[in-house]
């Protein structure tokens, strides 16, 4: 089964999608209530689709390997040294903002 490059998908691709999308959120416990994150999740989905894979199973492992990667609820903030600046700028971080540790 080949995806449409126009990014159109027929009912067999749906099908598929749906499989891994029912996959994936199992993997990663999303429940009916995690609205904000299933649809995080989909998007995944549908782009991985879009990009030319058609299998169900490595939708599944890569959406999600990439929400794990891209979603963070709290991600570090970069150490001072390797964020850019403004000549006679300091840096300022929020309170309760994580920095990564040298």
């Amino acid at each position: 089964m080949a995806f449409n490059r126009k990014f159109a998908f027929t009912n067999d691709d749906l099908r598929v999608l749906q499989a891994a999308f029912d996959l994936a959120s199992a993997d990663l416990k999303l429940g009916a209530d995690r609205h904000y994150l299933r649809s995080y999740l989909a998007s995944l989905v549908f782009e991985i689709a879009a990009e030319g894979e058609t299998d169900a199973a490595e939708i599944r492992s890569r959406s999600v390997r990439r929400f794990r990667r891209g979603h963070d609820p709290d991600p570090p903030v970069p150490p001072p040294t390797t964020l850019p600046r403004l000549a006679g700028h300091r840096v300022r971080y929020p309170a309760g903002v994580r920095v990564y540790e040298h």
